[in-house]
């Protein structure tokens, strides 16, 4: 099975923050995470859409959805950036799951916060109570998110690593002895936070395999984006219906990370 899992801001429709490709192999019990960065250049699908290209690819979501395309149901951000990745990447998606920040910091609370370990001190003098200290902390809902979202002097793809680092420490706490037990119940209660094609039965199976797991870190993998795969230039790009009238800082990538992509979805590269 493979997942789009799309985070926002706000709210279900507004820009992908966060895109992973999750893909869940229920055979071999083992877990894929691989992130596309918000700033890649991509076109969008003709046949999709008439928003003009090229756009980065947070806006492959957004252009999706309600806001700007009228009669669409609330999946049309999602349906839209899953043909994005197959028209530009040759990825193919099962289903899709899509989080708000606020249904992040929620489901954050929920659990009782994050414990997390940060190697190096993270600030951003420009974002209130965005100072992190090095080593480890618990944080609410609304820390996790405000970490989540800091890249300032590391760019998209420092944020991508620090983003790892909290969803292996959402990892530790849903599998913890205090929420794995109750983890069936939990999705119940809190689906309605996410926006999700997924049946409460497959829902259910993925909470069996990681229930099933006897080392869930020994089964998943988390990947960054390695450097030299993407080039960050400034280039004048559509922003949704309109040109930029100065150049915007976009990644370029090429066809080694495409060939990535699909290595580490299978498993093929080490995270």
């Amino acid at each position: 099975m493979t997942i789009l899992a799309v985070g926002t801001n706000r709210g279900f429709y507004d820009l992908a923050d966060v895109i992973r490709v999750v893909r869940v192999d229920f055979v071999k019990g083992e877990v894929y995470v691989v992130p596309l960065p918000r700033d890649l250049l991509i076109n969008l699908p003709e046949a999709a859409t008439t928003y003009p290209s090229p756009q980065k690819i947070n806006e492959g979501y957004f252009l999706g959805t309600p806001v700007w395309q009228i009669g669409v149901d609330r999946s049309g951000g999602a349906a839209l950036l899953a043909q994005t990745l197959a028209y530009n990447f040759g990825i193919t998606t099962d289903h899709y799951i899509v989080v708000s920040g606020q249904a992040f910091r929620d489901l954050i609370d929920a659990m009782g916060g994050l414990q997390i370990y940060l190697p190096a001190p993270v600030k951003d003098e420009h974002q209130a109570h965005a100072n992190f200290p090095a080593g480890n902390q618990t944080l609410d809902g609304y820390h996790v998110w405000l970490l989540a979202r800091i890249r300032k002097n590391v760019g998209d793809l420092g944020r991508i690593q620090r983003q790892s680092l909290i969803l292996k420490a959402i990892l530790d706490r849903v599998t913890s002895p205090a929420i794995l037990p109750r983890l069936p119940e939990m999705i119940k209660l809190y689906h309605s936070l996410v926006m999700t094609d997924l049946s409460p039965q497959q829902m259910g199976q993925l909470a069996c395999l990681l229930q099933k797991m006897d080392k869930p870190k020994e089964h998943f993998f988390f990947y960054s984006v390695p450097r030299g795969l993407l080039k960050e230039e400034g280039k004048i790009i559509y922003i949704g219906p309109n040109k930029s009238t100065v150049p915007q800082d976009v990644l370029l990538w090429d066809d080694r990370y495409k060939q990535w992509l699909h290595d580490a979805l299978e498993g093929k590269v080490q995270p």
